[in-house]
């Protein structure tokens, strides 16, 4: 049995021999030497069970659980043990929960793939979903449940291995397949969702509306946010302050496989199109991020604009936008800078001069400078990042994963707290489908239950009607200290747009305080030019 290690590869089978698969089973969860001898379906009977019991072997009890997790190999055996007598004994049904467990099969990319493996490769995201499953047996969410087993099938998003993965993972019976991880790759897997009424979560980078279509997709849940909702919010802020008459600028570098600023530039263009008092006035997609290039931009930006929406993928391109608007004088108190961030960092990210980010070159005060005019608009912070991420690297190192190279995560990149709370969200949809009397729900009845709200690893979680995320937006500012402020908090929902919500978290003073307390204007009243 390929278990849930680094060595799983596409479309991983069982072993052929199940004495094999249960031995190698009980090594990978290192059960103590003593209880070796047990793992096997010869060995592992009634008089074995009963001397544990009684302290007459030396295989202690507490080994039980992950015997008779490895027993199973992954299987409902509810009807064989009922029918065998398990019920029959003193405990009654409660032994039955030692009959089943859940069969979670995840998508994820390598450890090598320098484009996307520190955004959703196996060494980035894995242990995310044990840390769940943890999580889900402490707080009850499933008591039918005490064991968990999870197969993993790594490919770097492309669309066919993934698709061929999640017909496996659908033939071998498993409950649930998280991903995969990419918009591309997930489109075409969840079109075989589809066709067998079977449950998918995504929990990659925030992806493409497309996945929103419900008919096309029915059966895909998500964790992540759509980048529609990121649209939609800088319009909502926009509308707020009576910005009109905009500039969009953006660089893409990362992959085609998880695309950020492209997307949002394109979904920002269509928003403002459907808008009836919101023009582009200037759009720019740029192809290097030197100095000259910004400088050359801003001059033409300065005569059309006072509001500049911006989206770049890196902190050493930002920083350079914002050492460029100095050196153009484009640092007054006119100019509004929102830049769209992606991070979940909970804070105004410092990109003039903290040395853990970028490097320093004696222009940090004119970046310090241009980040006064800043707002970053970002997703809300996770609950605990370090101790998460901490915690994630840890039980990286540990089997089954064993990781020896590549072992430190990206705080900034990693999309394993999306993961744990992909993993929350099944159970929690679970839940109410076996309140319901659906204990085990094809793809559209689990959907039909994942409407939810709980607290994840990434803050509050609301699935919306859709089965997609409701996100929640941060703006951050720079106070007149240049301390990081969080000043507002925007709600989008996608299903209900009249419900989405602004809401204030500093008063203006807070807000403005780098501008003398004062809003800044679409347009300053002597013009662009006086």
């Amino acid at each position: 049995m390929c278990g849930y290690g680094p060595s799983c590869g596409y479309a991983p089978r069982p072993a052929p021999d199940p004495n094999k698969a249960f031995y190698e089973c009980c090594l990978d969860r290192q059960v103590p030497d003593a209880c070796l001898n047990k793992c096997n379906f010869q060995s592992y009977n009634k008089d074995a069970l009963s001397r544990m019991y009684f302290k007459q072997d030396a295989c202690p009890m507490e080994a039980m659980t992950t015997l008779q997790f490895c027993a199973a190999q992954g299987r409902d055996h509810t009807e064989c043990c009922a029918r065998n007598g398990v019920t029959t004994t003193l405990a009654g049904t409660k032994c039955l929960l030692f009959c089943d467990q859940r069969l979670v099969g995840l998508i994820c990319a390598s450890n090598e793939s320098t484009s996307i493996s520190q955004f959703v490769g196996w060494n980035a995201v894995a242990p995310a979903v044990d840390m769940a499953w943890t999580k889900i047996v402490q707080e009850g969410l499933l008591p039918q449940y005490t064991n968990m087993s999870m197969e993993m099938s790594i490919n770097d998003c492309s669309v066919a291995f993934s698709s061929g993965a999640l017909i496996e993972f659908i033939k071998r019976d498993f409950d649930i397949v998280l991903g995969p991880a990419c918009t591309g790759a997930m489109q075409l897997a969840g079109t075989v969702a589809k066709v067998y009424d079977f449950p998918v979560i995504y929990w990659g980078p925030p992806y493409n509306s497309v996945l929103l279509n419900q008919f096309e997709y029915p059966t895909v849940l998500t964790t992540s946010p759509c980048i529609l909702n990121s649209a939609q919010a800088v319009l909502r802020l926009l509308n707020r302050y009576q910005w009109t008459d905009i500039a969009l600028v953006y660089y893409v570098s990362r992959s085609d496989d998880i695309p950020r600023c492209s997307l949002i530039a394109n979904d920002i263009e269509d928003q403002v199109n459907g808008a009836q008092n919101t023009t582009i006035v200037y759009r720019r997609q740029l192809t290097n991020i030197t100095n000259s290039t910004f400088r050359n931009m801003m001059v033409s930006i300065k005569e059309v604009t006072r509001v500049v929406i911006i989206c770049v993928e890196g902190d050493s391109a930002l920083r350079e936008f914002l050492i460029a608007a100095t050196q153009e004088g484009m640092d007054s108190e006119e100019y509004v800078y929102i830049s769209i961030e992606g991070r979940r960092g909970g804070t105004f990210r410092n990109v003039w001069n903290d040395p853990t980010i970028i490097q320093l070159d004696g222009r940090e005060d004119l970046a310090l400078r241009g980040a006064r005019r800043l707002l970053s608009m970002d997703f809300q912070s996770l609950n605990d990042t370090d101790g998460f991420f901490s915690e994630v690297e840890d039980r990286l190192k540990l089997p089954p994963y064993n990781c020896a190279k590549n072992c430190t995560i990206s705080r900034e990149s990693s999309q394993a707290a999306l993961l744990a709370d992909a993993m929350m969200l099944y159970a929690y949809a679970l839940n109410k489908s076996a309140a319901a009397g659906i204990p085990n729900p094809t793809g559209s009845q689990l959907a039909d239950n994942a409407r939810v709200t709980f607290q994840g690893f990434t803050g509050q979680v609301v699935i919306n009607s859709n089965g997609t995320r409701n996100p929640i937006y941060v703006i951050y500012c720079l106070d007149q200290n240049d301390q990081s402020q969080a000043v507002l908090r925007i709600t989008n929902i996608l299903d209900n747009s009249t419900a989405s919500t602004i809401v204030e978290l500093q008063p203006d003073s807070i807000f403005w305080a780098n501008r003398g307390g004062v809003k800044p204007l679409n347009k300053p009243k002597c013009g662009y030019g006086g």
